[in-house]
């Protein structure tokens, strides 16, 4: 039984250890210009685009802007719950609620990139850096 709740406890510190980690990753992305990492490489915006712009507004009490920016910035508070509950949590619940929250960013991503007049998801790979290298090194050659 000990051994059991130890190895929980390690699971539990090594996923917020990752997580911490994104964060660092994503604000040093953030300050030195380059932002999501995805839209940067392949031109594609990701489907957590506009996510930190949200959350900093809903910290700002705009929702509304908010919802523009992502509508399912509100999924971080549950999100934080299930994952801190997880060890706790049946199996089949935690599959149920991680695959439900995967089919509401695809649903979101694909309403706001091919239906929304919004400009916060985008799809344009000739701004990506592997298209403009690959193009550099077809002209070199």
């Amino acid at each position: 039984m000990y051994d059991i709740w130890i190895v929980k406890m390690k699971r539990i510190k090594n996923d917020y250890f990752v997580l911490i980690l994104i964060i660092v990753l994503y604000s040093f992305l953030g300050i030195i210009g380059i932002g999501c990492p995805i839209k940067f490489l392949s031109g594609i915006s990701c489907l957590g685009c506009g996510m930190t712009r949200a959350v900093i507004s809903a910290l700002k009490l705009d929702f509304i802007k908010a919802i523009e920016y992502h509508p399912l910035f509100w999924i971080l508070i549950p999100a934080f719950i299930v994952c801190f509950l997880r060890p706790r949590m049946n199996n089949n619940i935690y599959r149920i609620c991680i695959y439900t929250a995967i089919l509401l960013f695809v649903a979101v991503y694909v309403y706001r990139l091919f239906f929304s007049e919004s400009d916060v998801v985008s799809a344009d790979p000739r701004n990506g850096i592997i298209y403009k290298l690959f193009i550099s090194a077809l002209r070199r050659n």
